[in-house]
């Protein structure tokens, strides 16, 4: 059976069936979550939103190859490489944009070790390329030495635009919209057209925060009760239809609007963001201290970081010894795909705002086929970031903490057949500064830990799923919680991805190419069943 949550169900063949759900793999039961949420919603009207949007370029589209145009080789131990990859990266980016996904090209740098004591800069439109992952493929380490407290990043992805607002805000007219719905009601809707982009601004109030309990925080040093004025919530989507004061979108709510607390506003937007940077086939590592391996933090944070781009991706990527992440998205891109990859062995304290495997900030981000060993928060979101965002298919071992929602009102995010240690979404009262419940709107869906909570902010308006989940019940950090909506405890469901399945029927509703966007954006084995023992395979003993 394949639905869509929040929207009727598409015309799926039996072929498609057949291509994407691999039950006796799983061994799974056909899902019915007593009823499917989409059919049934709960007491408010949420249900579980369509994710389908997350990855590069929407989704169901393969990641492109930029050609070679410039190589590069390495120069010898003990030189600085950073300069000439740099310099070579900037002639590419002079280049003109070609073709439907406006790659200007790549930089090659062919197998061996370079070494950077400086940052990598990658714009719009350029890859930086190597010729494979492991340790006979291209290495660049990581040389430098910060002063204390600096976190610096090896490979800076990022773009010179924003996404910003254009126009008035339009009153939401609803008394609530609820999760997943994509339909809003608008005061002077006419002033909208069909393609439209709008930023969807929905607001907070002292009553929101005092109905969640957030202004009762038991608070550590340093921390503070949540303010209305800091959570206010944004996200985009386009127009696809108007009709009299209704506007439909192509993203779901992902946090609901209720007039009570504030209501939320609709209003045109521009986005100046350029697209088609990359980084792949590269084994990045940082130097440290040997024997300090849990204290040692005067070195390279991040592997590489993405921000103010929109439709780029990293793919195929191993990071070594960084003391922060592989892969770390930011709220200001949008339509990322990072893939293949892996953050091995951390070097840092084993401690807060360290050890953060791949982090999925941004909107419309999918982070898949990613394998983490010894960190901390291996897949996770943090303050107000707001998908759609999926992990899928992704596997943590030797975990020092907890896979999910990190802090302060996450909204959006769907772990997709995600194995780890502890996973969590709960209200995490007054950890690190106070943050509170870390996420709504989240859904974990045929995920397995060592331990599974998922518990649902105390408003009627928010709700957090798992399904098909397997654990054991996981030690909330304050009892007394609601419990989340949870459905086949301990048994997969199928559709064993419920991304893969929303994405096939996105494109089968607009087109009959439901089969061809799963086989863009995944692998053979993917298509079999789940990956977890492949990526232990893959990744477990390279050190």
């Amino acid at each position: 059976m394949f639905y869509e949550p929040g929207r009727s169900l598409a015309k799926i063949t039996i072929r498609l069936m057949v291509f994407i759900i691999t039950a006796a793999s799983l061994q799974a039961a056909e899902v019915s979550l007593g009823a499917p949420p989409d059919k049934h919603p709960d007491a408010f009207g949420n249900v579980i939103p369509d994710f389908s949007m997350a990855g590069y370029r929407n989704g169901g589209i393969a990641l492109p190859t930029a050609p070679v145009m410039e190589t590069l080789n390495p120069a010898g131990a003990n030189t600085d490489d950073a300069a000439r990859i740099q310099a070579a990266i900037d002639r590419v980016a002079k280049l003109p944009k070609a073709g439907r996904d406006e790659l200007r090209g790549a930089v090659l740098l062919t197998k061996g070790n370079y070494r950077c004591n400086t940052a990598l800069r990658v714009p719009a439109g350029v890859t930086l390329r190597g010729q494979g992952q492991d340790a006979n493929g291209t290495v660049i380490t990581a040389t430098m030495i910060p002063a204390a407290g600096s976190e610096p990043t090896l490979i800076h992805i990022e773009g010179q635009g924003s996404l910003t607002a254009a126009g008035k805000p339009h009153a939401i007219l609803d008394e609530a919209v609820p999760l997943g719905r994509r339909d809003l009601k608008v005061a002077e809707a006419a002033d909208f057209k069909p393609g439209d982009l709008v930023l969807v601004d929905r607001a907070a109030s002292e009553a929101w925060i005092r109905d969640l309990k957030m202004d009762q925080i038991k608070l550590s040093a340093g921390g503070k009760q949540w303010k209305a004025s800091e959570y206010r919530v944004q996200w985009t989507g386009r127009i696809l239809k108007v009709q009299g004061d209704t506007l439909t979108l192509d993203t779901p709510v992902l946090c609901a609007l209720e007039r009570r607390y504030g209501g939320g506003t609709v209003r045109p937007a521009t986005d100046t963001r350029e697209g088609g940077a990359a980084v792949e086939n590269l084994r990045l590592i940082s130097v440290y201290n040997p024997g300090q391996e849990n204290s040692d933090e005067r070195h390279a944070w991040n592997a590489i970081s993405l921000g103010r781009l929109v439709d780029s991706w990293v793919r195929n990527v191993t990071a070594l010894h960084f003391a922060y992440a592989c892969v770390n998205v930011s709220k200001t891109a949008a339509r990322i795909t990072v893939q293949d990859c892996a953050m091995l062995d951390p070097v840092s304290q084993i401690t807060g705002g360290r050890r953060y495997s791949f982090v999925g900030g941004g909107s419309q981000v999918l982070i898949q086929r990613c394998y983490a060993r010894n960190g901390r928060h291996d897949f996770v979101t943090g303050h107000l970031e707001v998908g759609p965002t999926v992990f899928l298919d992704c596997l943590a071992e030797q975990t020092h903490a907890d896979i999910g929602p990190h802090h302060r009102w996450a909204c959006g995010q769907l772990y997709d057949n995600v194995r780890g240690g502890q996973i969590n979404i709960q209200d995490r009262g007054g950890m690190g500064t106070g943050h509170g419940w870390a996420g709504n709107c989240q859904v974990l869906w045929n995920c397995a830990g060592t331990s599974i909570l998922c518990q649902k902010p105390w408003i009627a308006s928010a709700q957090n799923w798992a399904i098909g989940c397997l654990g054991n019940p996981g030690k909330a950090a304050l009892a007394g919680r609601p419990e989340g909506n949870w459905a086949s405890r301990g048994q997969p469901v199928a559709p064993r991805s419920l991304y893969l399945s929303q994405l096939a029927a996105r494109f089968e509703s607009a087109g009959g190419k439901g089969a061809e966007a799963i086989r863009a954006v995944t692998t053979a084995e993917q298509q079999q069943g789940t990956l977890w023992e492949n990526l232990h395979q893959r990744f477990a003993g390279d050190k």
